[in-house]
C-alpha cells in the first residue's frame, strides 16, 4: 500500500515539474503564439485562461506603435501594422458593417472600435476575439442629441473592469450640456452616470483608471480639465497648469504613464512652430512639470493646427502630423526625424499605442482583486442554526493546508510549486483533488466562485475526517458533509495582510445571524522566482437561496414585495447581528452592510433566516479625525471598501474635525431596510437621472418612496428608515435603540 501511495505522489510532481517549466516558457511567448497555444489541448487553455497568468503576461508585455488604416473600398477586411522592428501586419475580418470605421482608443491590447452610427465594437486584434456592445441610449442618429459624442475605453485596476464611456452633447450645441453614459465589459445594457456643463474640445485619454478631457464654456478656449474616475465613476475638475498665456491649441495626452497636456502655438493665421509638454505629477495631482519644448516641422497648413496623435514609445515622443507622416523626436540626443508612415497606402491612418495581449472579453477575468470577501458563498443549504467558535490559534501556528495528501504536499514543497493556483483549478475541473486543511480532508467537488485571486469551491468532507471533526466540536460539522471553500492566491505582503486580518475579524464573532468561519490555514508555496508566496484556504458553510440582493431582482421582475412583518423579521435578525460587532470593546463597524451581504434561508412556515456575511471591511469602529490629511485618507478607505449605495455621508465628505463610530453602519441599515422593501437601495435613482449625483442625493438626504405593495407599507416604516437616514451622525440611533423599535412595530 506504501508503495502504490509513493507511485502516486510522482507523478503528481512530475505533472507539477511540468507544469512550473511550461509556465515559464508560455511567459516568454508573444502573445500572438499563446492565442494560437490555447488551441492545443484542454490543459494548455485552462493556463492560458488564468486570470493571474493573463495579468502577468500583460504587465511583462512591450508597448508598441500600431498604425490603423481603413480601406473603405475594402467591405471585408481591416489593415494594421505594427510600427516596429517586426512590421507584423493584422488582416483582420472587419468586425462591423460599417465602412467608415475608426479607432476611439486603445487599452490593454483592446481596440475600441466605433463607425458613424454610433455602434461600438471592442476588438483583440492577438487573438481575434470581438464583441459587440448594445447600441448606447442615444448615439449620433438621435433625434435627441447631436452628433458631437465620442467614447473611450478604460480600465479601473482596483476592481479589474473593462468600462467603456461615452459622452454626448445635447441638441443645442450652445447649451454645452455633456451627459455620460457607461457601459462595464460584462454587463447587459449601458448606465447613465450624470451630466456636466463644459463641451469636450477633445477626445480625452485614459490614464490609471481614470479618463480625462479637456472642456471649455461656450466659445471661450479650453479652461479646465475634467476627470471621470472609472473606479467610483464620479468627475472631478482639474485646473489649468499656470502659464503666461494659452493663446495656442490644448490637448492631453498619456506619456511614460502620466498625464500630459499639449501646448502648440499657432492658429488659423499662421501654421503651428513649437509644442510644450507639461506633465501631471501623479502623487498630488495639482503639480505640472515642463517637461519637453518640440520644434514642429513646416508641413501642417493652418487649418490643421493641432497634431493629430502624440505618443510616447521607447523613450522618443511620436507626433502624427496630417493623415500620412510620424514626427519622431528622440530628447535624449534632442534629434528629430519625419517619417512617411506606409507610403504605399492610399488611405489616412491612424497611430495607437497598443500592446500585443490576450486578455480576453470576458467579465469574470477582471473582477476585484484585493476584496476577496466579495465572493459570495451560495450553494447547498444552511448547515446549522447555530455555530460555536472554534479555538484557532494564529495563523502561524496553525495546522498547515495541503492539496492531494500530506506526503504529496511535502513533495511538493521541497521541490517548490510554480503558480499552483493552475493546478487547483485544474483537478476543480475535472472532478478531482483533494485539499487538507489541518488534519481534515476535503473532496473537491466543482468551482462556484471567482473573485480576482479568490476561488471558491464546493467541497465535501471525507468520512473519517467529518467524524474527527464532528467529535471535536459538533459545531464544526455539516449534516451532508458538503461546505463551501475559498482559496485566496497571495502574491504580496499587503495582500497577506489583508487576508489575516479578515481571518481575524471573522474569528471574533460568535453569533447565529454571523457567517461563521468554520475552519481555516494559510500554507506557503514557491514561486517560479524561487519567491515564498502564500496561499489561504478558508472554510464556510453554503447556502441554497442567495442573498437579499438576488432575491430582489427576482421579486422585481415579478413585482412582488415582503409582507411587513417579513421585512421587519428579516431586519430584526440583521440587527441582531450587528449588535453583536457593536457590543465588542472597541465597538467592530462592518462598514459594507447592504443586501448583497445578507445571506437569506426560506424556511416553510416561518420567516426567512437571514446572515450577515463579509467581514473584510470590518475594522474598529471609532475613529478620531483631527487633520484634512487623516479626513482623506478616511475617504479614501471608505471609497475602496465600503459600497457607494449604501456608504454614509460623513465617509463621502469627512470634515476636517470629526469623530466617527459604528452609526457609520446605522446609515447602511438604513439603506437596507429600504431595499429590503423597494427591491433597490434608497439613492439609486440618482444614476438614471440626467445630471444626477449620487454623492448629492446621499449627502443630501434626498429620499423618494417608489410603488409598493398593495396595501402600502405603513408610514411608521417610512419614519423609521427617515430616523436612521439622518445626514449628522448624532442625530441616528444606536443599534440598541433600533432593535427596541423594530420590537414595538412588530408588536402594533
Amino acid at each position: 500500500m506504501g508503495g502504490k501511495k509513493a507511485k502516486t505522489v510522482e507523478r503528481n510532481d512530475h505533472r507539477l515539474l511540468c507544469s512550473d517549466v511550461l509556465t515559464e516558457v508560455f511567459h516568454r511567448l508573444p502573445a500572438r503564439t499563446l492565442a494560437s497555444c490555447r488551441l492545443v489541448c484542454k490543459s494548455w487553455m485552462s493556463e492560458l485562461t488564468d486570470p493571474h497568468f493573463v495579468h502577468e503576461h500583460l504587465k511583462r508585455s512591450q508597448q508598441k506603435l500600431l498604425l490603423f488604416a481603413n480601406d473603405k473600398a475594402n467591405d471585408r477586411s481591416l489593415a494594421m501594422v505594427l510600427a516596429d522592428d517586426t512590421g507584423a501586419t493584422y488582416q483582420l475580418t472587419r468586425p462591423m458593417a460599417s465602412r467608415s470605421l475608426f479607432v476611439h482608443n486603445s487599452c490593454n491590447g483592446l481596440l475600441c472600435l466605433g463607425d458613424s452610427t454610433g455602434a461600438v465594437q471592442l476588438l483583440n486584434p492577438t487573438t481575434g476575439e470581438s464583441a459587440t456592445l448594445p447600441m448606447p441610449m442615444y448615439t449620433a442618429g438621435s433625434s435627441q442629441f447631436s452628433s458631437c459624442n465620442w467614447h473611450c475605453l478604460g480600465f479601473c485596476p482596483s476592481t479589474k473592469e473593462h468600462k467603456v464611456v461615452h459622452f454626448y452633447l445635447g441638441a443645442h450645441f450652445d447649451s454645452f450640456n455633456v451627459c455620460c453614459e457607461i457601459f462595464t465589459i460584462g454587463d447587459k445594457s449601458w448606465r447613465q452616470i450624470g451630466s456636466f456643463h463644459g463641451a469636450p474640445t477633445d477626445r480625452g485619454v485614459h490614464v490609471n483608471g481614470a479618463v480625462y478631457y479637456l472642456t471649455k464654456f461656450r466659445y471661450i478656449a479650453s479652461s479646465r480639465i475634467n476627470c471621470l474616475n472609472l473606479e467610483g465613476e464620479n468627475f472631478d475638475v482639474m485646473t489649468l497648469p499656470p502659464r503666461k498665456s494659452y493663446g495656442g491649441h490644448c490637448s492631453l495626452a498619456e506619456l511614460e504613464g502620466k498625464l500630459c497636456l499639449l501646448v502648440v502655438e499657432g492658429g488659423h493665421d499662421n501654421p503651428p512652430r513649437t509644442m510644450d509638454i507639461l506633465m501631471l505629477d501623479s502623487g498630488d495631482k495639482t503639480t505640472w512639470t515642463h517637461r519637453y519644448h518640440i520644434s514642429l516641422p513646416w508641413l501642417m497648413p493652418s487649418c490643421y493646427f493641432t497634431p493629430k496623435h502624440t505618443l510616447f514609445h521607447e523613450g522618443k515622443i511620436w507626433v502624427q502630423l496630417l493623415a500620412r507622416n510620424l514626427y519622431c523626436y528622440d530628447p535624449s540626443s534632442s534629434s528629430d526625424e519625419l517619417k512617411m508612415a506606409c507610403p504605399e497606402s492610399e488611405f489616412p491612418f491612424s497611430t495607437h499605442t497598443f500592446i500585443e495581449s490576450i486578455v480576453p472579453l470576458r467579465k469574470d477575468y477582471f473582477i476585484k482583486q484585493i476584496h476577496y470577501s466579495d465572493v459570495l458563498l451560495i450553494l447547498g443549504r444552511q448547515l446549522h442554526p447555530k455555530y460555536g467558535k472554534p479555538n484557532r490559534g494564529s495563523p502561524e501556528t496553525r495546522g498547515r493546508g495541503r492539496r492531494s495528501s500530506p506526503a504529496a504536499s511535502e513533495g511538493r514543497e521541497g521541490m517548490g510549486c510554480s503558480i499552483s493556483g493552475l493546478n487547483a483549478l485544474y483537478d476543480a475541473a475535472t472532478g478531482g483533488g483533494d485539499v487538507w486543511i489541518n488534519e481534515r480532508r476535503f473532496r473537491v467537488l466543482r468551482q462556484i466562485g471567482e473573485g480576482g485571486f479568490a476561488f471558491v469551491y464546493l467541497v465535501r468532507e471525507h468520512q473519517a475526517s467529518a467524524d474527527a471533526a464532528r467529535g471535536r466540536s459538533p459545531s464544526l460539522a455539516s449534516e451532508d458533509g458538503t461546505y463551501a471553500m475559498k482559496k485566496v492566491l497571495i502574491q504580496s505582503k499587503e495582500q497577506l495582510d489583508l487576508v489575516k486580518e479578515e481571518i481575524r475579524v471573522s474569528s471574533l464573532f460568535n453569533h447565529p445571524n454571523l457567517l461563521p468561519l468554520l475552519d481555516h490555514a494559510i500554507i506557503a508555496v514557491k514561486s517560479q522566482q524561487g519567491d515564498w508566496n502564500h496561499e489561504a484556504y478558508l472554510l464556510f458553510p453554503v447556502y441554497i437561496d442567495g442573498t437579499l440582493f438576488d432575491n430582489a431582482k427576482v421579486m422585481q421582475s415579478r413585482k412582488e414585495f415582503y409582507s411587513t412583518i417579513d421585512v421587519l423579521r428579516i431586519f430584526q435578525q440583521l440587527c441582531e447581528g450587528l449588535k453583536h460587532m457593536h457590543s465588542f470593546d472597541p465597538p467592530y463597524a462592518h462598514n459594507d452592510v447592504k443586501t448583497g451581504n445578507v445571506l437569506i434561508t426560506h424556511r416553510k412556515g416561518q420567516a426567512p433566516l437571514a446572515t450577515l456575511m463579509d467581514f473584510g471591511s470590518a475594522r474598529p469602529a471609532r475613529k478620531e479625525i483631527r487633520s484634512r490629511s487623516e479626513a482623506l485618507r478616511l475617504q479614501e478607505w471608505a471609497a475602496e471598501h465600503c459600497s457607494a449605495p449604501y456608504r454614509a455621508p460623513e465617509l463621502w465628505d469627512c470634515p476636517s474635525h470629526a469623530d466617527i463610530d459604528e452609526r457609520t453602519d446605522i446609515w447602511s441599515l438604513g439603506c437596507t431596510l429600504y431595499a429590503i422593501m423597494y427591491n433597490v437601495s434608497p439613492f439609486e435613482y440618482a444614476l438614471g437621472e440626467s445630471g444626477g449625483s449620487l454623492q448629492l442625493a446621499i449627502v443630501n438626504c434626498t429620499l423618494k418612496w417608489p410603488a409598493g405593495p398593495s396595501p402600502p407599507y405603513p408610514d411608521a416604516l417610512h419614519q423609521f428608515i427617515t430616523w436612521m437616514l439622518q445626514p449628522q451622525p448624532a442625530m441616528r440611533p444606536h443599534i440598541d435603540d433600533i432593535i427596541l423599535h423594530v420590537e414595538k412595530l412588530m408588536e402594533k
